[in-house]
């Protein structure tokens, strides 16, 4: 029996050893083939994106202030109270509670992105009438520093034919109270409840027969003015008030001019715009204006005059608000004028354009 066995030559051996060997350099991941997969530059960029996302987390968690905190570090220095203007119109006045205060830092760090809430209440009964907030302060409060005036007007109020009505029935006004709330993005910290005066704006104290008679006077001047008075050429847009890098600030302004209707000259006029959400009628901010310093005879037509509220919209840039032109909450203005005579007349209510100064285009359609 004979026994077949095949071997290989030493040319047969060292071309299968040269094969097996190109085959591994070809399979073998070498760095200049490596980096240019798509796996490793989506691994890179997942692991950046994780880093990015835990060291923000980990900054807001050691910029983030709770309830408790913020109620320690927060100290009001002082109120005002009042009744305020809502609305003057032919028929009826309309006023809202009010307060202004000041708030000090005590504590060891700043604090910052702050609202402020007013609860207005029934003072025998404890049952909320209305309440208002403040826009978003997101410059921060430095320790021992001490803000600004900050106001809060109730949305709902009391209305009357006339401020002397209010005046010579001041016996059954129910006492209100307002609890003010410090808010930030951890919740919220009661700062104190504060009575409100039962005084209204322009009126201090009470009122005699006589004052009551100059009250009825002025409102009477106040709807001549309204009359006597026309808004035209009505133009409202979003303008500048602070844009830095890492911030901006936007702010409502409404441009118009004053045509005089009536059969005398006017002059000396305050103007104020009081900005507020279409949606509830809740303030917003306020702008005011010296206007017509020059008198305006009947059928003149006065230059142009611009109210531009205090307060407004902040986001990281203009291309943001563009971004979120969708989430924007429509503002309406009421454009008011009174004179060293008359209370505030109401001149009419405008609508505010979501144009942004300097910025072209604001949005198109989906299919545009």
């Amino acid at each position: 029996m004979t026994e077949n066995t095949e071997q290989q030559t030493p040319a047969e051996s060292e071309n299968t050893l040269g094969e097996i060997i190109e085959n591994l350099q070809a399979d073998r991941w070498t760095w200049s083939n490596f980096y240019r997969r798509p796996k490793f530059w989506i691994t890179v960029i997942m692991v950046l994106l994780a880093f990015m996302l835990v060291r923000e987390l980990v900054r807001h968690q050691q910029q983030s202030i709770s309830s408790t905190e913020l109620g320690r570090s927060l100290e009001l220095v002082s109120t005002e109270t009042r009744w305020v203007n809502k609305e003057i119109t032919p028929y009826r006045v309309k006023i809202v509670p009010s307060v202004t205060f000041t708030v000090r830092n005590r504590g060891d760090r700043p604090i910052a992105n702050l609202k402020f809430v007013g609860i207005f209440m029934f003072a025998d009964s404890g049952e909320q009438m209305s309440d208002g907030v403040t826009p978003l302060m997101p410059a921060g409060v430095e320790p021992g520093e001490t803000t600004d005036k900050i106001t809060i007007n109730a949305l709902y109020g009391y209305s009357a034919t006339s401020k002397a009505a209010f005046m010579q029935n001041k016996d059954k006004w129910k006492p209100i109270k307002v609890r003010i709330l410090a808010q930030t993005s951890a919740g919220f910290a009661p700062l104190g409840v504060v009575p409100v005066r039962q005084v209204i704006e322009g009126i201090e104290g009470d009122i005699s027969g006589e004052q009551a008679k100059e009250l009825d006077e002025r409102v009477q001047k106040a709807l001549k003015l309204g009359e006597a008075l026309q808004v035209l050429d009505a133009e409202s847009r979003w303008e500048d008030k602070k844009v830095t890098r890492s911030q901006a600030v936007i702010v409502p302004v409404i441009r118009f001019r004053l045509k005089n209707t009536g059969d005398a000259p006017l002059h000396n006029l305050i103007m104020k715009g009081v900005f507020e959400f279409e949606e509830d009628g809740r303030q917003l901010t306020v702008g005011e204006a010296e206007a017509l310093t020059e008198p305006l005879g009947p059928g003149k037509i006065s230059d142009e005059i611009a109210l531009k509220g205090e307060f407004g919209y902040s986001a990281s840039s203009k291309a943001a608000f563009v971004q979120n032109r969708d989430n924007w909450k429509p503002i309406k203005v009421r454009v008011l004028a009174r004179s060293r005579q008359s209370s505030d007349a109401l001149l009419g209510i405008f609508p505010i354009s979501r144009e942004i100064e300097g910025v072209k285009v604001m949005y198109r359609s989906p299919g545009g």
